[in-house]
């Protein structure tokens, strides 16, 4: 599941960038923007809540009790040959919450829009450019 959400965000920009040059819209940097800040914002939350939820479902099919009091009772249903995977799952997990992550994450992937823009925009000059040379 993470893997289609992080493949989700790495090519919805081009699927939407290419719906985008289809349409005969004035507007194209815009309505771009506008759908690709709502659709992979939405796929970020869904990634951030996934890998939380994720790790909690891990952490109960271990055997963990994270309604225990003393670390005996958050421990009692966990085997020696987990115990390692637990431990590091509820270290990913004492972090900060999954709507933190969502947000850092969002600011960190923004920019990717704006690079797809102009990666296919210098693309789509340099075809331009090419062809004409060879019309001449």
């Amino acid at each position: 599941m993470s893997l289609l959400l992080f493949a989700g965000l790495v090519l919805s920009p081009v699927l939407i960038l290419r719906r985008v040059t289809s349409c005969t819209t004035q507007y194209r940097l815009v309505t771009y923007l506008a759908a690709g800040v709502m659709t992979t914002l939405l796929i970020t939350v869904v990634f951030a809540w996934w890998s939380d939820a994720s790790d909690s479902m891990l952490l109960a099919h271990y055997g963990y009790d994270s309604n225990g009091i003393s670390e005996s009772e958050f421990y009692r249903g966990v085997s020696q040959d987990n115990m390692a995977r637990v431990k590091s799952l509820e270290n990913r997990a004492a972090g900060i919450g999954w709507p933190v992550k969502a947000a850092l994450t969002y600011v960190l992937y923004m920019p990717y829009l704006l690079v797809v823009y102009a990666i296919a925009g210098f693309v789509k000059s340099s075809r331009k450019k090419s062809y004409s040379r060879r019309v001449i």
